[in-house]
């Protein structure tokens, strides 16, 4: 689950607004929904509380996110070994 489609989903249509419900700073929402950081375990639980879904929820959107990204570079490898092998 996204973080940012689950916010909006929650009736937060601002990153401020769940920020300010979660005690966190604006750009603590920023980043996560951005993948830039990683949440501690705590903040994860708030965000989860808040927006009405598991961590677990929350956890696999990252890791779908990481299969897509393993998936682009594979297929990037792959077309870099068949060009030079041509």
């Amino acid at each position: 689950m996204n973080i940012a489609d689950a916010r909006k989903a929650a009736g937060f249509s601002t990153q401020e607004q769940l920020a300010n419900y979660i005690k966190v700073s604006r750009s603590t929402i920023a980043k996560l929904e951005a993948g830039i950081c990683v949440p501690r375990w705590k903040t994860l639980k708030l965000i989860a509380n808040a927006l009405n879904c598991s961590v677990d929820d929350l956890l696999s959107d990252t890791a779908n996110q990481e299969d897509e990204i393993k998936s682009k570079v594979a297929n990037e490898i792959e077309k870099g070994v068949n060009f030079t092998n041509e």
